[in-house]
Order: C-alpha cells, then structure tokens, then sequence
C-alpha cells in the first residue's frame, strides 16, 4: 500500500536551476514564454491550450492567481516584470473556452475516485480522465468548485465563469456525485481495498468498487490555534467567514 501526501512528498515544489526563472516561480509549471509568444501572434486559443497542458483552469487563475511568476520575470531586470497574470486573463477571454476539446486516451478500464472537488480534485480528476481512467468525484456541496466557489466572493470570480470552466472540465467524461459526504472511520478499509491512499474521509460502501482513490479535501477548515489568546466561542475561522459570505452567490 502506498501512502501518497502531497505534504510529505513536497510534490509542490520545484527546482530552479532547471526551468525558466517565471516557469520555475509557478506552481504548476506552465509554459508562460510560450503561450506569451502565441498570444503576441494572435494564436490565443493555442495559447489556452497551451496553459491547460499543467493548468486546466486558465480562465480561473486569469482571474484571482496570485502570479508569483511575475516574482521572476526577467524583464524585471530591465525596468518591470510582464504582467502574466493579465496575458493569460487576455488568452481566455479571446478565445472560446471550447475551442480546444481535451484529447482522451483509450480506456485504461481503471475506475478512479476522487474524494473533494475543489480546484485540486477537479484537476486531478481532469488529468486521470484524459490518461484514459474512468474518474468519479465525490463532493459534499451542492456545487464544485471548493475555496473557488466557497472562499472567492463572486466579484473577483463570476460564479457563471467559473461554471463554465467547471462544465469544460467534467466533459473529458468524469462523472460527479454532489451532496455526497464522506467518512474518515472505513480510512483503514479504504487503505486495504485501494492501490494508493492520500489523508482523506472515505465512505467505502459507496466507493470501493474503484480500483484507485485520491483524496483532496481541500483547505475547507480554519487553523484553531492560530489566533493566540483568542476566546474560541467569540472567534470565527477565515475559511468559515469566507463561507458565510459567499454562500448567497454560489
């Protein structure tokens, strides 16, 4: 049985010394002198499609990322960095969001769980399916999307657009089971009837008929100890005021 955290595999960083310094600064690795090269020529639908070879969500990270590429952008050297973060904004918003049909491989006739579908579980589930692997997520909100839907106020994230990105994702052929919440008591089950296993909440009545199962519960619950000397009665997580306050506009 193997044991996968993206925690302890540190599966987020990166190495410097191999990639182009903005490349190298961004967390999913996408090819930004590329597809800013195709957005210079007007190419802007090969520049999504571009982006969506690490990043299935353009138009979502166009819209909140925090760009820490911009950080290593050499024209900042010169007087100040590319606005990237603009660019790939500026690709999506020419471009028809299906212009671009995901390539999927064969049927592998593996069945693949995903626990959570926020912006992790949705990408995981749209890689996996284009491999070939029949996907289903599980999710215990009426609607996808996690933190972006749940955390980032319909003002900065128009929830239609982020619906549409969604709906582009699940049509690689990933199946969906909303309101459907999940246990942590069958983890030891689950560990024992699947080849790999993250941190998760698994209900295996529901899922142990799929040969893989990926946990990616997101950052739904609030730190309880971060606020020092803080009453815990009179005190509210950030995720949970976040909640609060979006939940009118999901």
């Amino acid at each position: 049985m193997t044991i996968l955290s993206t925690t302890s595999e540190h599966s987020c960083g990166f190495d410097r010394e191999a990639r182009v310094p903005c490349v190298s600064g961004c967390p999913a690795h996408v090819d930004i002198p590329g597809y800013i090269s195709l957005v210079e020529a007007g190419r802007y639908a090969d520049a999504v499609k571009v982006i969506r070879k690490n990043n299935p969500l353009p138009l979502v990270c166009g819209l909140v990322c925090e760009h820490p590429c911009e950080m290593h952008c050499r024209r900042g050297m010169v007087d100040d960095p590319m606005n990237i973060l603009a660019l790939k904004r500026f690709a999506v918003e020419h471009s028809d969001l299906n212009d671009h049909k995901p390539h999927v491989v064969d049927n592998t006739g593996k069945r693949v769980s995903v626990i959570g579908g926020g912006p992790a579980g949705l990408s995981c589930a749209y890689y996996l399916a284009v491999m070939g692997h029949k996907v289903t997520i599980f999710e215990q909100r009426h609607h996808l999307g996690g933190m972006l839907r749940y955390g980032i106020p319909s003002y900065r994230l128009p929830r239609e657009r982020l619906q549409a990105e969604i709906d582009w994702i699940l049509s690689a052929g990933i199946d969906v089971e909303l309101d459907h919440s999940v246990n942590g008591e069958e983890l030891a089950r689950l560990r024992d009837e699947f080849d790999a296993v993250s941190r998760s909440r698994p209900d295996l009545q529901h899922i142990a008929r799929y040969d893989l199962c990926r946990a990616v519960v997101g950052q739904q619950r609030p730190l309880e100890d971060e606020v020092v000397g803080c009453v815990a009665r009179y005190a509210l997580g950030g995720c949970e005021f976040a909640h609060i306050a979006t939940v009118s506009s999901v």
